[in-house]
């Protein structure tokens, strides 16, 4: 999207572009580290990036009045570093709180590599419109966090995406981008699975041009 790349220059960074279909951005990112001498931080599988991405849920927890502990979270999910920190936070203060991963139906590598107990790789898949959930596997320390605290997948097309962005605007006054609306949408979706319980999601991203986000919704 235009508006990321606009962003992401307004802040002094250099930006390298890439064919999504056929090149690994890892690859490209490791390869840019040894060749200019740079220190790469990885977007999730790294253990500080995961423990700064918790204190998102830590923050709920603490600004939660009552104080009632939360059944159930479903987290947008990329490479898994959210879910992950966000897990081992609400695991700390409820064991009983069950996890979700929030994906697009056609990149849900996290949903297929918790029913297989191992890692899966998407490939040969178009990209949707949940442009910064789609990585095609989940990260090495990420999984196994997740894995052990027995998180589970959801995942959703893009019609009801797309309907989770018109019912936060209409309700909220959110303009969220589709991966940012993604567990707004498995909570929709999932509806009856999560009927009387307290339930955390996470609105995450809301980089969408205006044009772009009335003529999904519309």
């Amino acid at each position: 999207p235009k508006i990321k790349i606009k962003k992401t220059k307004a802040l002094g960074a250099r930006v390298i572009f890439y064919d999504r279909q056929k090149d690994i951005r890892e690859e490209i990112g490791e390869t840019i580290a040894i060749k200019e001498n740079r220190t790469l931080i990885k977007p999730f599988d790294s253990t500080h990036v995961i423990s700064g991405q918790g204190t998102a849920a830590l923050e709920v927890i603490e600004a939660e009045k009552n104080n009632k502990k939360f059944d159930a979270a479903i987290i947008c999910t990329s490479g898994g570093g959210l879910t992950a920190g966000t897990s081992i936070v609400l695991k700390n203060h409820n064991p009983n709180c069950k996890i979700y991963t929030a994906e697009p139906a056609a990149w849900n590598d996290h949903q297929q590599s918790f029913l297989a107990n191992k890692r899966i790789y998407i490939k040969d898949i178009e990209h949707g419109i949940c442009d910064a959930l789609e990585s095609p596997f989940p990260g090495i320390i990420t999984f196994a966090i997740n894995n052990k605290n027995k998180v589970k997948g959801l995942s959703v097309d893009d019609t009801e995406i797309i309907e989770a962005m018109r019912f936060a605007y209409e309700e909220f006054n959110f303009i969220l981008e589709p991966s940012g609306a993604i567990a707004l949408a498995c909570l929709r979706s999932a509806k009856i699975k999560f009927k009387d319980k307290k339930i955390l999601i996470m609105l995450s991203g809301g980089n969408i041009s205006k044009d772009r986000f009335y003529k999904y919704i519309a």
